[in-house]
């Protein structure tokens, strides 16, 4: 038979169900299945119908012992022929108990999508664990598989799955889900690569190493991250101190009489400044003093006379 070192090997029940599925389409192409699933048997008499039987069960043998490993080989190495061999290996690798059911299910209700695994091989192994029940007489129905998926997927496909919920029931097949996935999967991919490219660029940006710092006047940090000893009310002080020095008497002027040394605040013309202190006279009334007259021009906004007669 051409090709028959090609194709995968037989390693055990990790990759039995695969293995299985290919050689099965291989052999049916080949005319040789019914041989192997002994629905063709050898006949009884001998002549022409025996040979050509014989010559199709050699060449099944060669094609089942050239695509399995030498480990697995050792339980067919007593076989007479290929159905008695492939008779041998289900036995082997397709265990019906109940247990043996009861632990692949286990396995594909547990088994969840991980960060760093492609989705197509994610699905595949769910997909591969659903035909392996399927030969354990234990179907499981599209819709369940497609919960069962669903369930599976990270954060990141929570949108995607609101989104899948309402769509139409019709919309809702397995083969959709898987190709949707596919796509969805490709474009959470750009959405990361979109965001590390901005995170790194901001990170480029606002280089802390061309960051100096206004207290201690040292490259690589900001001044609210300053751990110099400076005191700060000593700063502070010396801040005021300097702008002390900078506005002194001489350089002051008001902006409300237009004269220089105090402030408008300060102004004792500006009958809008708010004036911490009242300034008091008292006098007693007499004879000879005139309502007209102050006594002292205390510089106040509002004056205020209380006349006490003796």
């Amino acid at each position: 038979m051409e090709g028959s070192q090609a194709g995968i090997k037989l390693e055990g029940s990790k990759n039995w169900n695969v293995w299985k599925f290919q050689t099965m389409v291989v052999l049916r192409g080949h005319g040789l299945l019914d041989v192997v699933e002994g629905r063709e048997v050898k006949p009884e008499a001998a002549g022409t119908a025996a040979e050509a039987w014989a010559s199709k069960d050699a060449k099944a043998q060669t094609f089942l012992v050239t695509r399995m490993t030498e480990e697995v080989m050792l339980h067919i190495i007593t076989c007479s022929s290929s159905a008695d061999m492939w008779k041998k290996l289900a036995s082997v690798y397709e265990q019906k108990t109940e247990t043996s059911v009861h632990i692949v299910q286990q396995r594909f209700f547990q088994y969840k999508y991980e960060e760093g695994i492609e989705m197509a091989v994610f699905l595949s192994k769910v997909q591969e664990m659903k035909n392996q029940l399927k030969q354990m007489n234990e179907d499981i129905s599209d819709k369940l598989v497609i919960t069962k998926v669903l369930m599976s997927l990270p954060e990141d496909f929570s949108h995607f799955i609101s989104a899948w919920e309402s769509a139409p029931d019709d919309k809702q097949t397995y083969d959709n889900l898987v190709a949707r996935l596919l796509v969805e999967e490709v474009r959470i991919k750009e959405k990361r690569s979109e965001s590390n490219q901005s995170s790194a660029f901001m990170a480029k940006r606002f280089d802390k190493k061309s960051v100096k710092c206004y207290r201690c006047n040292k490259l690589g940090h900001f001044q609210s991250e300053c751990h110099s000893k400076v005191d700060n009310q000593n700063s502070a002080s010396s801040s005021v101190n300097n702008r002390h020095q900078n506005f002194n008497n001489s350089n002051r002027k008001c902006f409300y009489c237009n004269k220089v040394g105090h402030f408008k605040s300060e102004c004792r013309f500006n009958k809008n400044k708010n004036n911490g202190n009242a300034f008091v006279v008292q006098e007693t009334f007499n004879e000879h003093f005139q309502q007209s007259q102050w006594l002292v021009d205390s510089g106040a906004s509002e004056h205020i006379v209380a006349v006490v007669e003796q």
